[in-house]
């Protein structure tokens, strides 16, 4: 009686309904290969103790992972390459524009300071020497700072790689500064046209804004106290010294509307030319050359 039961639970009915397939049970980690059949069902008795599995010859297990061919991954390499390709004009211009976008910030909260300075102190925030300038000579109203690099003897104005960027000078001007002169009365230092805080006395942080630059094709303040625009030159500053609200640019001439001061920058070329004046002609400074990209408070 015994037995008659062990033979019935141990009892596996399976119809096959492919002969190309081999199919085999597993009991107990044996396996017994069974004929090649035409079953229709599988039908077994005791899922406890039989496992029953069938394997298609030449199927590759859905585990596995099929490598890619050479071809497929040229294909891909391809793909990437031309997208590559087009993204990368795009992000340039993007760059580009955020550069200037962050120039022309710079360049309004240094005009704050200079007029927070001028309603501190009620003038502007200039070097002795320059006030000088514009007193005596009347073809020089007003004055701009960054004509020259007073680090290196007065020697025309270099970007901090060194190499040579506004290799002019002033007209008919005695005395020349790079843009530390006002960066030391804004940020109250004891420098150069703040000596002894003679120009501050007050001491009064007005510019700070500004991070300190991480050196040469950064922006920012120098260790030098020079403010650098985002592609790590100097600014160009202009400030009216004849209380007339007009500026008058080494490089623009008389600055349209009415002013404190003007500022501006050499841009992505990080360059600039010296167009001599023409009325018929008025804005053909701003269009010339290498003066079409530069940056400007005003534009």
């Amino acid at each position: 009686m015994i037995m008659k039961t062990l033979k019935r639970l141990l009892r596996l009915n399976v119809d096959w309904t492919e002969d190309s397939w081999t199919p085999h049970i597993t009991f107990n980690r044996l396996t017994v290969h069974l004929p090649r059949l035409a079953p229709v069902r599988i039908a077994p008795v005791n899922h406890r103790c039989y496992t029953l599995s069938v394997r298609r010859p030449g199927l590759v297990s859905s585990r596995g992972s099929r490598a890619f061919t050479l071809v497929e991954l040229l294909v891909v390499i391809a793909i990437i390459a031309i997208l590559a390709g087009l993204l990368l004009p795009t992000i340039g211009i993007v760059k580009k524009r955020a550069k200037v976008a962050a120039a022309k910030t710079e360049m309004a909260n240094l005009i704050g300071a200079i007029s927070a300075y001028e309603s501190e102190y009620s003038r502007p925030p200039a070097h002795p020497d320059a006030e000088k300038e514009a007193a005596t000579k009347p073809n020089v109203p007003d004055f701009t700072y960054g004509t020259i690099d007073a680090r290196n003897g007065n020697t025309p104005l270099s970007r901090e790689d060194g190499n040579g960027l506004f290799p002019v000078t002033t007209a008919n001007s005695d005395w020349q500064a790079d843009n530390r002169v006002i960066m030391n009365i804004l940020l109250s230092i004891d420098g150069l046209g703040n000596e002894n805080h003679k120009r501050n006395p007050r001491r009064i942080g007005l510019f700070s804004n500004t991070k300190p630059s991480r050196g040469p094709g950064f922006g920012g303040i120098d260790t030098n106290s020079i403010v650098r625009d985002p592609w790590g030159n100097p600014y160009i500053i202009t400030i009216d010294m004849n209380d007339d609200n007009k500026c008058e640019d080494y490089i623009y001439g008389l600055v349209p509307g009415q002013h404190q001061a003007v500022v501006w920058s050499f841009g992505p070329d990080q360059e600039a030319e010296v167009v001599p004046f023409n009325p018929n002609k008025p804005n053909e400074v701003y269009i010339t050359g290498s003066n079409r990209d530069n940056v400007m408070s005003w534009r």
